[in-house]
């Protein structure tokens, strides 16, 4: 029948009115803290494998279009190379941070014996002598301090017992992220392709845009704290050598690494120089433990300082473009969210939000976020596997 509603709207689409596109919306939006909090391991790992990813792609993309192989086979060369080099790294620098950590221990033992108070000879109260419990006192004193700091709860042997422990679960973590990120990699073209599909075609090229300057923010961002870190992994090697600190390639790298945080990572970076520093001492010059990790410490923050306003802020502008004092809310923000993890994305996440942010007002307001921008061949021409 010609009346008939159903046939005269068979085969289009009812479109939301207003209301109810601001209603979907807004449970989106709700949506976003309730998927954080109850499903915030699952997004961890993801979001762990989303980098591995994002760091892998470019020598499978080099060996794909390089040396024109096909693109699994680029997939599983990669995979497996990065599969044993994440092994050997992993045994390598356990073994590395173990044999500083006992070093570490034997020369805090050291100290505590060299800085252990002599007992009296004598021990008199009044007319009464109490000599024989001079012994017994300095027995359990000495047994006191090394059971809190080699054995007890907060010891530092129980520390690394349970540093171990997490390592072991940290490698079982692994052998699942690694195996997902396998087949993730495999069927990455078609993925993306998938992605490319839900977007309107008349506005799939402004998508392409966004993405690919979220891409390039995120990789100017990783880039920037690996020269952050291997900067201060140089200085601290530099200090500690010339200081005449053991192992201090190692020691270095320990120092170095919290610099992948930014602004935190400084401070951290500057109480690991004072606590190495004063557990392992010089064997250069004549001075006290807590005089040389005082200087020590003030060397550090002084050219750390001086660094800050040629090296860090000049690569994390170029790389992120945020202000200082956003990425530090960010920090806050992320941390409290995701932990570790929270730490090391926040500055990359908050420069993308800012340009997810800025593309949302231009489409509201009915422009072009991208105007005179040719399409990047994200998703028509993503990988040819």
């Amino acid at each position: 029948m010609s009346g008939d509603p159903h046939s005269a709207q068979e085969g289009s689409s009812t479109v939301w009115p207003d209301w109810q596109k601001q209603l979907a919306g807004l449970v989106l939006v709700l949506l976003v803290p309730v998927i954080f909090v109850f499903f915030k391991p699952v997004i961890t790992t993801l979001l762990i494998i989303l980098l591995l990813a994002f760091v892998l792609r470019y020598p499978i993309n080099f060996l794909h279009r390089r040396f024109k192989l096909r693109y699994s086979i680029s997939v599983f060369l990669v995979f497996f190379l990065f599969l044993i080099l994440s092994i050997w790294a992993f045994v390598a620098l356990t073994g590395a941070v173990i044999s500083v950590a006992i070093t570490m221990l034997q020369e805090l033992q050291a100290y505590l014996n060299a800085n252990m108070p002599a007992p009296p000879e004598s021990l008199n109260l009044g007319p009464i002598d109490l000599g024989f419990l001079i012994a017994p006192l300095q027995r359990m004193a000495r047994n006191f301090v090394i059971t809190q700091v080699f054995g007890g709860p907060a010891g530092i042997v129980n520390g690394l017992g349970q540093l171990l422990t997490s390592a072991a679960d940290l490698m079982g973590q692994f052998a699942i992220i690694v195996t997902i990120l396998l087949f993730f990699l495999l069927e990455m073209p078609t993925t993306i392709g998938g992605i490319g599909k839900l977007f309107p075609e008349n506005s799939r090229r402004e998508y392409a845009i966004l993405i690919q300057r979220s891409d390039t923010l995120l990789a100017n961002f990783f880039f920037g704290s690996l020269l952050v870190v291997l900067f201060y992994w140089l200085l601290a090697w530099a200090m500690f050598s010339l200081a005449g600190v053991s192992d201090p390639l190692i020691k270095g790298f320990i120092v170095g690494v919290p610099n992948f945080i930014p602004q935190v990572g400084g401070y951290i970076s500057t109480i690991l120089v004072f606590i190495i520093a004063l557990i392992s001492g010089t064997s250069k010059f004549a001075m006290g433990p807590l005089v040389f990790a005082f200087v020590m410490m003030i060397i550090f923050m002084v050219a750390s300082g001086i660094a800050y306003y040629f090296v860090d802020a000049r690569v994390y502008s170029k790389s992120v473009k945020i202000p200082i004092w956003l990425i530090l809310i960010g920090l806050m923000v992320f941390a409290a969210v995701m932990g570790t993890l929270g730490f090391l994305i926040a500055a990359a996440a908050i420069a993308i939000f800012g340009e997810f942010l800025v593309f949302t007002l231009k489409k509201n307001r009915g422009e072009d976020p991208y105007p005179g921008e040719p399409e990047p061949p994200l998703f028509t021409k993503y990988w040819n596997p």
